[in-house]
């Protein structure tokens, strides 16, 4: 066995470097902070926080949209998440190394973070011809934007051990797992959107009878669910629109401005002097 055939003055020099280490740590621990590296500390805090924050705006709306395109858009929807994974997985063969390569991480994450707000805007008019491409940019896009997001939160935890003597291994962990906290709430977010908005004048648009009801879930037939395609009129009684608009419009509309306001959180263009590893 591997513990029993080290010889002792390998033993001796594995315990000399892990007392090395303990010493070391426990001196950048109870060293005072320089104001500097104060101020670099809450900074990092800082940057972790905002791209958590950022990712839970953008991904509360993109995973509620996601959920329902086979709702909203029947085949159209579920053709353009194709496109959109298909984008995804050849993108993620290349385009993060290039992209962090020559933008670093800071630009990568706003770059790929507005392609969501592309394949959003064509949620106002989803048909084929829109919602495919703007798929295939989000899928190029995301690759990118979770590449860079990993190596964002790497090498700030590894800045934040440096500057207080914490394990770096403890310090990324901890860092991931507060984006993941905010990151991991947005299908409860995403959802209770969806549903809010969808259930606006439930009782009025919605007092079916009990064969209606049989149409519902996992039976839900297009095809039998007239009230999906009636019109109602609006303005002076002239125009007509379908009344499946009436209710994702409203949800169309906050699902981008909620992806806008993600992909400002990035840093880019709000604060062009967005500090921690670039």
């Amino acid at each position: 066995m591997a513990g029993a055939n080290e010889s002792p003055s390998s033993s001796k020099k594995a315990e000399a470097g892990r007392e090395l280490r303990a010493t070391v740590s426990e001196i950048s621990a109870t060293r005072q902070l320089t104001e500097e590296e104060v101020l670099e500390k809450r900074s990092i805090l800082k940057n972790v926080l905002v791209v958590s924050f950022a990712f839970t705006l953008q991904f509360t709306s993109y995973n509620s949209m996601e959920n329902m395109q086979s709702s909203l858009n029947n085949d159209d929807g579920t053709t353009s998440l194709a496109a959109l994974y298909a984008g995804f997985l050849f993108s993620g063969c290349f385009l993060p190394s290039l992209l962090l390569k020559h933008l670093k991480e800071k630009y990568t994450l706003a770059l790929s973070a507005f392609s969501f707000s592309v394949y959003m805007a064509a949620q106002f008019y989803p048909k084929i011809y829109l919602l495919v491409p703007t798929a295939v940019v989000l899928g190029l896009g995301a690759a990118s934007l979770w590449a860079s997001k990993g190596t964002y939160i790497t090498k700030s935890g590894k800045r934040y051990a440096e500057i207080t003597g914490e394990d770096t291994c403890a310090v990324i962990t901890k860092f991931f797992s507060i984006f993941y906290m905010f990151y991991q709430s947005t299908q409860v977010w995403g959802n209770l959107l969806s549903s809010a908005v969808l259930s606006i004048d439930a009782e009025v648009e919605f007092n079916k009878s009990e064969d209606d009801l049989h149409l519902c879930g996992y039976n839900f037939c297009v095809s039998r669910r007239d009230s999906y395609n009636e019109s109602f009129t609006v303005g002076n009684g002239t125009q007509e629109v379908p009344a499946r608009i009436r209710q994702t419009r409203p949800l169309a509309n906050i699902r981008f401005g909620n992806g806008l306001r993600g992909w400002s959180s990035f840093g880019f263009p709000s604060h062009p002097d967005f500090p921690g590893p670039n």
